[in-house]
């Protein structure tokens, strides 16, 4: 079996997910604190504990937020536009599409517009 995670590091959570065969299985919130990496590998262990699974059943971990860089636990990261973007091209529902994404976090605010393919316009 094949999983991933998925960390978004904000700027005062960290959120996780944990994905099988494209389906969340697991998710966790916790306060980012003063150790972004600590709290994210802390959060991968609890995790993987939660699904019984061991970290090398992780196939990918993938980072984007405020934090992403500093965030060693995960293979590569992505800015959180980009992320969202890709999340509403695959879990939007076909007969809604939609234009414009507003994201409300603990240090800014974006709001991103998406052309008719879901793609990045502009923020």
């Amino acid at each position: 079996m094949s999983y991933y995670i998925g960390l978004d590091g904000g700027s005062t959570y960290l959120k996780g997910a944990l994905l099988k065969d494209r389906q969340v299985m697991e998710t966790m919130v916790c306060s980012t604190g003063i150790d972004n990496n600590g709290s994210a590998e802390q959060m991968l262990e609890q995790l993987c504990q939660e699904a019984g699974i061991s970290r090398s059943d992780i196939r990918y971990t993938m980072a984007t937020g405020y934090s992403r860089k500093v965030l060693t636990v995960a293979d590569d990261d992505i800015s959180e536009i980009t992320a969202h973007a890709y999340g509403i091209r695959v879990t939007a529902p076909k007969e809604y599409r939609p234009g414009m994404i507003i994201d409300i976090g603990g240090q800014d605010s974006k709001i991103i517009y998406l052309d008719s393919g879901y793609n990045i316009k502009n923020f």
